[in-house]
């Protein structure tokens, strides 16, 4: 899973941090990613698809040459998808629905953690692993 307006603007990159959320009526993505020698911020309109807010920084010295793009990398193959996360979050949950997405990294396992708000009343974090689906953690809130 690699969103295609982001693979076409920086090619040779990987994703280290990866959230979907809902704004004034509209979906975003924002998206991390990085390579040897650099680290992208990119914001992306879900509704038009198109690039909106684009920032890139010089790694330190210690982080270039591929050291923290092998610490913070994602890894992005056989993830479960985003409405199957959402699906799980839910079930999890046992009430409302989900409204925020993001796909992260901790100890070599990337993850999906998703919020599941029902109203203003409830919201519960969960953490799941991207690979296998299970539940890491649930946070409620």
């Amino acid at each position: 899973m690699r969103p295609l307006i982001y693979t076409k603007a920086y090619p040779d990159t990987d994703i280290t941090d990866l959230t979907l959320e809902l704004s004034f009526g509209k979906y975003f993505y924002h998206i991390d990613g990085i390579d040897d020698d650099s680290e992208y911020e990119v914001t992306i309109n879900g509704e038009i698809k198109e690039l909106s807010d684009e920032k890139t920084e010089k790694l330190d010295r210690d982080e270039q040459n591929g050291t923290k793009r092998q610490e913070e990398k994602l890894d992005l193959e056989h993830i479960i998808s985003i409405d199957k996360a959402s699906e799980i979050a839910v079930k999890q949950a046992g009430f409302g629905e989900a409204t925020e997405w993001s796909l992260d990294r901790e100890l070599n396992t990337t993850y999906w953690e998703v919020s599941v708000k029902e109203g203003h009343v409830k919201e519960e974090d969960i953490k799941i692993d991207a690979q296998s689906g299970d539940v890491i953690s649930v946070e409620k809130d």
